[in-house]
């Protein structure tokens, strides 16, 4: 019986071994290779700035009131990864400006309501488009800018009227969140 041999535990377990080890050198291996760095690495060549003013952005919607969620969210994920101290605009090496240019809502899937061929929505997905720029206080000089930046989000439609519009700004308080984000994962890199 010559097909018939078994494996040691031994070898068995040596095997095992060296599996795991090649495994692990190999994901090691690709982490280093991937271009991975920190988040808040700024290139030495690129200028930053220490301080910063975010002026109450600047809203082109008929939707009142989301410029000052859009600004509180920008100017709280600065302040969480330290990016640059936030000031009044007469303190600040910069000023970031946003501008909100449009929001739109469309169905983003149905249900059916009842006998026959009726449907009525069950998400809607809201679209936010913003300019985002920042720029040198000393000489007006554009250090960074964003245009069309868009974000996605969705909320439930089948919830009774009242809901809707809370439903609808709490997707704009998302969408608002993630835009923070991008901005201070694209200032990451530096202006």
């Amino acid at each position: 019986m010559k097909g018939n041999k078994k494996i040691s535990p031994e070898k068995s377990f040596s095997f095992a071994f060296f599996t795991f080890h090649l495994l692990l050198f190999t994901f090691l291996f690709s982490l280093a290779s991937c271009g991975y760095h920190p988040i808040g690495h700024l290139d030495p060549e690129t200028p930053s700035v220490a301080t910063i003013s975010v002026p109450t952005w600047e809203n082109r919607t008929a939707y009142r009131g989301i410029e000052a969620v859009f600004t509180e969210k920008v100017i709280e994920a600065i302040t969480q990864r330290g990016l640059a101290r936030v000031v009044a605009p007469a303190d600040a090496e910069a000023t970031l400006q946003g501008r909100i240019i449009s929001i739109s809502d469309s169905v983003a899937s149905y249900y059916p309501t009842g006998a026959g061929d009726q449907f009525s929505p069950a998400d809607y997905q809201v679209v936010v488009l913003v300019n985002i720029m920042v720029t040198r206080k000393s000489d007006q000089k554009i250090l960074w800018q964003l245009s069309n930046l868009q974000e996605e989000t969705y909320y439930d439609a089948r919830d009774r009227a009242l809901m809707l519009d809370s439903n609808r700004r709490d997707a704009i308080a998302r969408a608002a969140e993630a835009i923070a984000r991008e901005v201070v994962n694209r200032w990451g890199g530096g202006f």
